[in-house]
């Protein structure tokens, strides 16, 4: 059985964060952060089978940051599917738009918003109209599918006070998916019956998240 060998994102050593723009003028916090070295077996990281999604996502773009790039570190989906980076929020995502239009996707998938919590709502808002707007410009026949930003533990909304705004971030999202005409897709429910998914951050997630994820979304394509 054939093993390799990922770094994802745990506590530790202090870095810049992983959520911020870096062509902003405003002081991002840090976070502390190191990687760890994990066993991704050649078998599925759950009881889920995963070796659908590559088909299932053939023609779908995932546009997002450190959360998203674990589809592709993971082997669950090719790299031109996943457009990601860590630290990416929806203003650095206009960079990306002519990637993503190139791979002339029917379906984008966008998770964004963690990475703007130290703004205020409105002004993720405005921010992702623009970007919306620029991808049905030029991809007027791709559905286009907002997912909602994914929590973070108790204990890590309390630390710091910015992840206490994921549901009211989340909701704004969800009315402008209504205006722009998009999809919105609540993650919420992935949650509720797993609770133990997150890496010791308290905002990324372990290897069996993603299998898990994916088959929500394949399901919400049906």
């Amino acid at each position: 059985m054939i093993k390799k060998l990922i770094a994802i994102p745990l506590l530790g050593t202090t870095v810049f964060s992983a959520c911020g723009n870096l062509d902003s003028e405003k002081q991002i916090a840090k976070l502390d952060y190191s990687s760890t070295m994990f066993e991704k077996e050649s078998s599925p990281v759950s009881n889920i089978d995963t070796s659908t999604f590559r088909s299932v996502f053939k023609t779908s773009v995932f546009l997002g940051d450190s959360i998203t790039e674990g589809l592709h570190d993971l082997d669950l989906l090719d790299e031109a599917n996943v457009v990601s980076a860590m630290g990416k929020s929806i203003g650095d995502a206009h960079k990306d738009v002519e990637q993503v239009v190139n791979q002339k996707p029917k379906n984008i998938f966008i998770l964004l918003g963690l990475c703007n919590l130290i703004d205020t709502k409105e002004s993720a808002i405005a921010q992702y109209t623009q970007l919306l707007q620029e991808i049905k410009e030029k991809l007027p026949d791709t559905k286009i599918n907002i997912l909602s930003i994914t929590p973070v533990t108790l204990e890590r909304a309390q630390k710091e006070v910015r992840y206490q705004n994921i549901i009211d971030f989340n909701e704004g999202f969800k009315t402008l998916a209504k205006n722009e005409r998009v999809n919105f897709i609540d993650l919420s429910p992935i949650f509720k019956n797993n609770k133990d998914l997150y890496v010791k951050d308290g905002i990324h997630f372990k290897p069996e998240f993603y299998s898990i994820w994916l088959d929500y979304l394949k399901n919400q394509l049906k």
